[in-house]
């Protein structure tokens, strides 16, 4: 479990992360296999942009900061956080566009459906007229050989089910 914090524990010293062990009571024994507590103090993430080292402490500056932030600032302009402003921008909406969105948002999960559907379905086919066409190809290939050692035509057909006018321009061909 991750919680983020705008308080210190204060008997503990403050740190960015805190991290809590779950122990049975009557036993000890520990529960941390099972479950993490980790608990991230924004009031511990450094007051200005340039003061951040890592990308945790940069996340946790947006979070932050995000309401105070406009598309002038150094971390938008970083390009790397684009999908956070984007996401805190999207709360901003009014319920009519948010209404908008949804329906927008499940027309666009319903086209995708159909078109995956589609896709597959194309596949199959495709797959089943790639397959028909090797079995004329290995019927053609047949006749040839039929009609190169002088097999009778009506006969070549019979065998193959390649209609006789086919047979007679492949011959032709020859």
């Amino acid at each position: 479990m991750m919680c983020i914090t705008d308080f210190d524990f204060p008997h503990l010293t403050p740190r960015l992360i805190q991290e809590f062990e779950w122990r049975e009571k009557e036993t000890g024994e520990s529960l941390t296999r099972k479950q993490r507590m980790l608990f991230y103090s924004l009031k511990q993430v450094p007051g200005e942009w340039e003061g951040c080292d890592t990308e945790l402490q940069r996340s946790l500056y947006l979070i932050k900061n995000m309401d105070k932030m406009d598309k002038n600032s150094k971390a938008y302009n970083d390009g790397r956080y684009r999908d956070l402003f984007d996401s805190a921008e999207s709360v901003h909406i009014s319920a009519e566009d948010v209404v908008t969105y949804s329906q927008s948002l499940a027309h666009l999960r319903e086209y995708q459906s159909v078109l995956d559907f589609r896709y597959e379905e194309g596949k199959e086919e495709g797959m089943a007229i790639g397959e028909e066409r090797g079995r004329e190809s290995e019927k053609e290939n047949m006749a040839r050989k039929m009609l190169a050692a002088d097999i009778e035509i009506d006969f070549i057909s019979q065998i193959t089910g390649i209609p006789l006018d086919r047979l007679r321009e492949m011959q032709g061909n020859s």
